[in-house]
Protein backbone atom coordinates (compact mmCIF):
# COMPACT_ATOMS: atom_id res chain seq x y z
CA UNK A 1 0.00 0.00 0.00
CA UNK A 2 1.33 3.11 -1.06
CA UNK A 3 1.13 6.60 0.95
CA UNK A 4 -1.20 8.16 -0.82
CA UNK A 5 -4.01 5.14 -0.22
CA UNK A 6 -2.88 5.48 3.08
CA UNK A 7 -4.08 9.05 3.47
CA UNK A 8 -7.04 8.62 1.63
CA UNK A 9 -8.01 5.50 3.93
CA UNK A 10 -6.89 7.37 7.09
CA UNK A 11 -8.93 10.77 6.54
CA UNK A 12 -12.17 9.53 6.66
CA UNK A 13 -11.95 7.00 9.49
CA UNK A 14 -10.43 10.17 11.45
CA UNK A 15 -13.23 12.45 10.62
CA UNK A 16 -15.94 9.55 11.70
CA UNK A 17 -14.54 8.87 14.83
CA UNK A 18 -13.81 12.42 15.33
CA UNK A 19 -17.58 12.99 14.98
CA UNK A 20 -18.52 10.08 17.11
CA UNK A 21 -16.43 11.10 20.25
CA UNK A 22 -18.09 14.52 19.75
CA UNK A 23 -21.59 12.94 20.08
CA UNK A 24 -20.38 10.98 23.35
CA UNK A 25 -18.97 13.89 24.75
CA UNK A 26 -22.31 15.93 24.43
CA UNK A 27 -24.54 12.89 25.29
CA UNK A 28 -22.52 12.54 28.43
CA UNK A 29 -23.88 14.24 31.26
CA UNK A 30 -21.06 15.77 33.30
CA UNK A 31 -20.78 15.76 37.27
CA UNK A 32 -22.75 18.32 38.88
CA UNK A 33 -19.07 18.98 40.94
CA UNK A 34 -17.59 19.82 37.27
CA UNK A 35 -20.56 21.74 36.31
CA UNK A 36 -20.12 24.37 39.09
CA UNK A 37 -17.22 25.48 37.88
CA UNK A 38 -18.40 26.63 34.47
CA UNK A 39 -19.36 30.24 33.71
CA UNK A 40 -22.80 31.59 35.63
CA UNK A 41 -25.20 34.49 35.31
CA UNK A 42 -27.83 34.69 37.95
CA UNK A 43 -31.69 36.29 38.19
CA UNK A 44 -33.93 37.41 40.66
CA UNK A 45 -36.98 34.63 41.25
CA UNK A 46 -39.65 35.10 43.54
CA UNK A 47 -41.30 31.89 42.91
CA UNK A 48 -41.84 28.45 44.01
CA UNK A 49 -40.81 25.20 42.51
CA UNK A 50 -43.62 24.66 40.87
CA UNK A 51 -42.97 27.94 39.50
CA UNK A 52 -40.15 27.28 38.18
CA UNK A 53 -40.84 24.20 36.76
CA UNK A 54 -43.27 25.49 34.72
CA UNK A 55 -41.15 27.73 33.55
CA UNK A 56 -38.82 24.73 32.27
CA UNK A 57 -41.82 23.16 30.66
CA UNK A 58 -42.57 26.57 28.87
CA UNK A 59 -38.93 27.09 27.45
CA UNK A 60 -38.55 23.33 26.35
CA UNK A 61 -41.93 23.30 24.79
CA UNK A 62 -41.09 26.51 22.51
CA UNK A 63 -37.07 25.30 22.44
CA UNK A 64 -35.49 22.19 20.67
CA UNK A 65 -33.18 21.65 24.05
CA UNK A 66 -32.52 18.23 25.06
CA UNK A 67 -33.31 17.64 28.70
CA UNK A 68 -30.43 14.89 30.14
CA UNK A 69 -31.29 15.30 33.92
CA UNK A 70 -33.83 17.47 35.47
CA UNK A 71 -34.96 17.13 39.01
CA UNK A 72 -37.45 19.59 41.36
CA UNK A 73 -35.16 22.88 41.42
CA UNK A 74 -32.67 21.74 38.72
CA UNK A 75 -32.16 20.83 34.90
CA UNK A 76 -29.39 20.01 32.75
CA UNK A 77 -30.23 21.13 28.87
CA UNK A 78 -28.40 20.82 25.88
CA UNK A 79 -28.56 21.70 22.36
CA UNK A 80 -28.21 20.13 19.23
CA UNK A 81 -24.62 20.69 18.25
CA UNK A 82 -24.89 18.91 14.65
CA UNK A 83 -28.02 21.17 13.33
CA UNK A 84 -27.07 24.20 11.17
CA UNK A 85 -26.34 27.25 13.28
CA UNK A 86 -26.47 25.33 16.41
CA UNK A 87 -22.85 25.63 18.34
CA UNK A 88 -23.46 23.30 21.65
CA UNK A 89 -24.78 24.99 24.11
CA UNK A 90 -25.05 23.37 27.52
CA UNK A 91 -26.94 24.64 30.35
CA UNK A 92 -27.52 23.43 33.97
CA UNK A 93 -30.35 25.72 35.35
CA UNK A 94 -30.59 25.95 39.28
CA UNK A 95 -33.44 27.47 41.55
CA UNK A 96 -31.96 28.15 44.90
CA UNK A 97 -34.71 28.44 47.11
CA UNK A 98 -32.97 30.09 50.25
CA UNK A 99 -31.56 33.01 48.32
CA UNK A 100 -34.49 33.25 45.68
CA UNK A 101 -32.27 32.82 43.02
CA UNK A 102 -32.11 31.48 39.59
CA UNK A 103 -28.57 30.72 38.73
CA UNK A 104 -27.55 29.79 34.82
CA UNK A 105 -24.22 27.46 34.74
CA UNK A 106 -23.13 27.39 30.95
CA UNK A 107 -20.71 25.55 28.30
CA UNK A 108 -20.50 25.81 24.88
CA UNK A 109 -18.68 22.49 23.36
CA UNK A 110 -17.55 23.74 20.02
CA UNK A 111 -16.04 26.89 21.68
CA UNK A 112 -17.69 29.36 19.06
CA UNK A 113 -18.49 32.46 22.06
CA UNK A 114 -20.52 34.94 19.31
CA UNK A 115 -23.90 33.48 20.54
CA UNK A 116 -23.33 33.06 24.29
CA UNK A 117 -24.13 36.24 25.63
CA UNK A 118 -27.28 36.90 23.10
CA UNK A 119 -28.41 32.96 24.34
CA UNK A 120 -27.78 33.23 27.94
CA UNK A 121 -29.58 36.99 28.22
CA UNK A 122 -32.74 35.38 26.49
CA UNK A 123 -32.60 32.49 28.99
CA UNK A 124 -32.04 35.15 31.73
CA UNK A 125 -35.03 37.14 31.01
CA UNK A 126 -37.27 34.21 30.36
CA UNK A 127 -36.90 33.03 34.31
CA UNK A 128 -37.21 36.92 35.37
Amino acid sequence: MDFMTFILITIPISLATTYIMKVLRVRKVPSVDSMLFWPVRSVDFTGSPDRFNELVDKLLAKSNYGVRLRTNTSVYLTESPFKWKRTGFCYYIVFDESGNIISIYYKNIFYDDSQIAQTINALLSHFS
